[in-house]
């Protein structure tokens, strides 16, 4: 394995993993929703709540991107402090927020705080992975 790849030895509980800018765009919002046709676009200028795991899911991507393969997605939970708005763009932290060991299996939790321009926190969000090395 590459000295770069992030291992569970490596990440450290409190430690800020990088920021990630994120414009909602109205491509980004017909992309969302060809996905998931089903789900109506709010007509008020803002991004529909599913947009939540996106903005969340892209930021942890690019601050985490040498993570071990075999890494398997528990969950998530997200908690939109106000509705994102088209045409603002976002800027997401990434950081640690914990980690355990239970029996052999590696738990780390990251959280995510998406804030607006003005720095005023916009969504909330944590995610649990099973880290594979």
């Amino acid at each position: 394995m590459s000295d770069d790849v992030m291992t569970f030895d490596r990440l450290v509980p409190g430690t800020e993993m990088g920021r990630v800018s994120f414009d909602v765009t109205p491509e980004v919002i017909a992309r969302w929703q060809a996905i998931y046709p089903e789900l109506p676009v709010p007509e008020d200028g803002t991004a529909p709540p599913g947009l939540a795991a996106v903005i969340a899911i892209t930021a942890y991507a690019a601050a985490v991107p040498r993570r071990p393969p075999g890494n398997v997605h528990g969950g998530q939970w997200f908690r939109w402090r106000r509705p994102a708005r088209v045409g603002e763009r976002l800027a997401t932290t990434v950081r640690v927020a914990a980690k355990e060991t239970k029996g052999e299996r590696r738990w780390v939790t990251f959280e995510t705080l998406t804030a607006d321009a003005g720095g005023r926190p916009v969504l909330e969000g944590r995610m649990v992975s099973l880290w594979a090395r």
